[in-house]
């Protein structure tokens, strides 16, 4: 089997990581932070060309409103961080989601990160921000529409590939792996890349997400390799 290009990866269990081992909730996110980073080094080491990482839903903007600034100041302290590591390692960044509702200041560090890194190519890290695969979707059929409605495509030749190419991740591969940590009590997509993990290899596992490391990664992979990719065939 052909190694995969494209991996995507559910990161749960950051809270329940900090419950289990005596810490506060922010802990749990810096240490999944950590786990974040060791996973983009593991990719670069295995030559995969495509990372995306769900980071906040849009379904994240329930949580209590401290936990959600905090997330917040922790997304924009950790891009910087990646940019500067990007720089180092030729990763590209792209934060991909409803943006536009952002606080201003992390808007700004996205523009940023997007602009220092547009050049590079080893690793293509796609990091998930007020992303949900619903709204991502929706989004796709209105610019569709609009197009039909000024009379510059004929409804008849809108195709699946029509639809990709109006996607957040448009002129990406899909993802041959999805991979989801936080246990048997969270077996399920949670409305992220619906669209592109249509035929992807799924891979839920036993661990919270801040013990993940590059041995699971390398599992992951060698299971990966040993299945057969039908696409429905």
């Amino acid at each position: 089997m052909q190694s995969p290009g494209h991996i995507a990866v559910i990161m749960d269990g950051n809270r329940r990581w900090a419950s289990e081992n005596g810490h506060n909730e922010n802990d749990g996110h810096r240490a999944g932070s950590r786990a974040f980073q060791a996973t983009i080094d593991a990719c670069i080491a295995q030559n995969i060309s495509y990372l995306s990482a769900y980071v906040f839903s849009t379904e994240n903007w329930k949580r209590p409103k401290p936990q959600i600034k905090f997330l917040m100041t922790l997304m924009e302290h950790l891009l910087n961080e990646h940019v500067k590591t990007a720089c180092k390692n030729d990763i590209r960044v792209r934060c991909l989601g409803n943006l536009r509702v952002l606080p201003a200041s992390l808007q700004s560090t996205i523009a940023m990160a997007h602009e220092k890194t547009k050049s590079h190519t080893t690793l293509n890290l796609n990091i998930m921000i007020n992303y949900g695969a619903h709204e991502e979707i929706t989004h796709a059929c209105q610019t569709i529409a609009r197009t039909v409605h000024a009379g510059n495509l004929d409804p008849e030749l809108i195709t699946p590939q029509t639809i990709h190419d109006h996607l957040h991740t448009a002129h990406m591969p899909s993802p041959d792996i999805l991979i989801r940590t936080g246990g048997k009590s969270n077996i399920r997509l949670s409305n992220f890349m619906l669209w592109q993990c249509a035929y992807s290899e799924l891979f839920f596992l036993p661990i919270l997400w801040p013990e993940f490391n590059a041995e699971h990664l390398n599992n992951v992979l060698n299971e990966y390799h040993s299945r057969q990719r039908n696409f429905g065939e």
